[in-house]
């Protein structure tokens, strides 16, 4: 497969190709504005196209009635009024036509109220139910006239914002509790909600959801309105899996949203930048060895690390889901965010760079230690380093044990878990190398590795009489 270069500009791999459900509410002509299942053929699309909606009370489309829509709109909306609602009844979604993440956008108009905390609510609820406060594993959603917004979960608010200055579109990103199945399965659902480009807030509702009905509706003296409503399903792999991404400007952009992508290597100059989505997954695999020294961005976007090769990075990232090294090598010679890296056994991290978040390297995980013994450069951990069981002496790669001269080495610098670390103190010492008589052993203090010479009988007794003494204090 060929390499694709971007060169100037952005390439952006989104899942609105394929939406499941969208309906614009194009109903100017409507010459009954009750009928809010107007037009449907012409007005939505998508894979689960065509839908009715069930209203209550006050739902109207075609009505140009002014909700503060943008100009231009006309009746092409929803309007909700006094109490009124509307459920697409006739659309539960559930684990099974929602698979994995989904986006879920819309416009929401202020409109107009004599009381202006009157709102238009949002709801994703076990019944056609358009009332915010919604129950366990629900969610609900107000905008009030004043642009102020509650979000709504186990029969309380959230969160709460006395106003916002962002407009009218919202997004809402669900998934499970993991970043990367459907938040309809009960395996836990985080959302991510967005005003604009803003982000109001990342939130975990106390149970995961079951299968949810969408509903608008309004209360009070609050005239509003809905329009542009977009249901969208992640996508996998809009480019083939084994195309070779380079970015070789500054100002170069890969940007995915609501995209599962692999790719074979991915390399970046300085000023380059990668921009994961919300729940967006990056994954590098191949053979071929690559260097990215742009910058990789996003809120709850993740990056994995798959198959034999090396992928290099040098430069400073934000991005703050997770990252997975499940195969091949990870070099970090540059930075990490708030991320939580994890090693899986037989993948490798190298280098000396910088990880703000937390670092697990499994049990048979391998850590290249090169530029730490020959640099004095370790890695820098600002969250706990933590192992899995049977992390070793022998875990360790990139070091010739009969040339390295005795002495201690600094790995890896800052909070180090020593649970499950094998090989930690002198009486646990391990023969390396094929000389006679040499040692290595961790020790906490950062995660530091101490070589030796063969210990005298002497020290090892005295170490033994110490050990027994602490025994007998603490009895």
């Amino acid at each position: 497969m060929g390499p694709t270069q971007i060169s100037a500009g952005s390439l952006r791999l989104t899942s609105g190709t394929a939406p499941l459900f969208t309906d614009n509410f194009a109903a100017t002509e409507n010459p009954n504005t009750n009928n809010i299942n107007y037009n449907l053929a012409n007005r939505q699309t998508g894979t689960a196209a065509q839908q009715t909606w069930t209203g209550a009370g006050n739902v109207q489309a075609g009505n140009p009635t002014n909700v503060n829509a943008p100009s231009g709109t006309n009746g092409d909306y929803m309007l909700l009024a006094f109490g009124g609602q509307a459920s697409l009844n006739g659309l539960p979604l559930s684990s099974g036509n929602v698979s994995g993440p989904v986006k879920i956008n819309f416009d929401m108009f202020t409109g107009t109220a004599t009381n202006t905390t009157d709102w238009t609510s949002f709801t994703l609820r076990s019944s056609g139910n358009a009332f915010p406060v919604a129950g366990s594993g629900e969610l609900g959603f107000l905008y009030r006239t004043n642009t102020g917004v509650q979000i709504f979960n186990n029969g309380g608010a959230i969160a709460n914002f006395g106003s916002t200055s962002a407009g009218d579109q919202f997004t809402f990103y669900l998934a499970d509790s993991a970043g990367t199945g459907s938040p309809f399965a009960g395996n836990g659902t985080k959302v991510v909600v967005l005003q604009g480009t803003s982000v109001l807030g990342s939130y975990a509702l106390n149970t995961g959801m079951g299968t949810s009905y969408l509903s608008f509706g309004s209360n009070g003296t609050r005239i509003g309105g809905v329009d542009n409503l977009a249901i969208n399903n992640f996508q996998s792999n809009l480019l083939n899996p084994a195309t070779q991404v380079s970015l070789t400007a500054s100002g170069a952009v890969l940007e995915l949203d609501g995209v599962s992508q692999t790719v074979a290597s991915l390399d970046g100059v300085v000023g380059s930048q990668v921009k994961l989505g919300i729940f967006s997954h990056l994954t590098v695999s191949g053979s071929t060895d690559s260097t990215f020294a742009g910058q990789i961005t996003g809120a709850s976007g993740s990056l994995t690390k798959s198959g034999s090769s090396t992928l290099t990075i040098s430069g400073t990232n934000t991005y703050t889901g997770t990252t997975n090294v499940s195969a091949g090598t990870l070099f970090l010679s540059g930075s990490l965010g708030n991320t939580a890296v994890t090693v899986n056994d037989g993948a490798k991290l190298a280098g000396g760079g910088i990880i703000t978040g937390t670092l697990n390297l499994k049990g048979n995980a391998l850590l290249d230690v090169m530029t730490a013994i020959e640099n004095s450069n370790p890695l820098d951990v600002s969250g706990i380093t933590t192992f899995g069981s049977g992390f070793g002496i022998d875990n360790l790669t990139g070091i010739d044990w009969d040339i390295v001269a005795n002495g201690t080495y600094t790995l890896i610098n800052g909070n180090i878990n020593t649970a499950n670390l094998a090989n930690l103190n002198l009486e646990n010492k391990l023969a390396i190398g094929t000389l006679p008589e040499r040692y290595a052993y961790f020790q906490n203090g950062s995660l530091q590795l101490v070589v030796i010479p063969e210990p005298s009988s002497a020290l090892l007794a005295s170490l033994g009489a110490m050990a027994l003494l602490r025994r007998r204090r603490n009895d």
